[in-house]
């Protein structure tokens, strides 16, 4: 082995183990802040109702323990913020719209809220980039070309392969119409910031049931 291919294999061994102590310091952040949000969250929950697993909430009772749980973060509870929240929660514990929130659900709802607040300038990336009416959503047309560029340039590592060749995944009509009936959780015909996330993790889940059934039709 050569003095330059050696000194290469160091720097990117030295460089391997820096991004996964990265990756480690990041997810023990996330764990620290999911044990304080929920301490924080049960403590609010239980001074309003005897069993934090049994009650409900109503919508203003949810912003205010979110305002309780942020309330030493730079974050502000916005309208887009709370809407994503009620819409999880509501979708976590199949509430319907005019009935108050699982307690439950709430507070199993608390980590994705704080995976929208980390994720919220991307949301807000997107909407601009795609939202071609320029009415702060996405209708079913922009949702699918967003999806369609998302796939096209998908990073090399995330890239799904089938027997060593790259599959390239397209959304169907069919698939989008799925992806609004399920995450138009407000029901107004396209997708806001608050169901953008939802929206692209639903079909990350088609994405990847498609690849499965790709990759079983070539071991049969």
């Amino acid at each position: 082995m050569s003095a330059a291919v050696a000194a290469g294999a160091k720097y990117a061994s030295k460089q391997k183990k820096k991004h996964k102590n990265e990756l480690r310091k990041a997810r023990a952040q996330v764990e620290q802040q999911r044990a304080k949000d929920s301490e924080l969250a049960v403590q609010y929950v239980s001074g309003m109702i005897s069993d934090p697993q049994l009650g409900t909430l109503s919508p203003d009772q949810c912003r205010d323990m979110l305002t309780f749980v942020t309330k030493n973060d730079e974050h502000e509870i916005d309208s887009n913020g709370l809407e994503y929240f009620l819409s999880t929660a509501r979708k976590e514990g199949g509430t319907p719209a005019d009935k108050p929130l699982s307690s439950r659900a709430v507070l199993a709802t608390l980590e994705k809220y704080r995976f929208y607040l980390r994720n919220r300038n991307y949301v807000d990336t997107l909407i601009s980039q795609w939202d071609i009416d320029a009415n702060q959503s996405l209708n079913a047309a922009e949702l699918r070309a967003l999806i369609i560029h998302k796939e096209e340039t998908l990073p090399p590592n995330q890239k799904r392969e089938q027997a060593g060749v790259i599959i390239e995944l397209r959304p169907t009509e069919q698939d989008i119409d799925y992806i609004m009936k399920e995450c138009d959780l407000n029901g107004n015909g396209v997708i806001d910031k608050s169901e953008l996330l939802i929206a692209l993790a639903q079909w990350a889940e088609i994405a990847e049931r498609k690849s499965a059934q790709s990759r079983a039709c070539v071991v049969l």
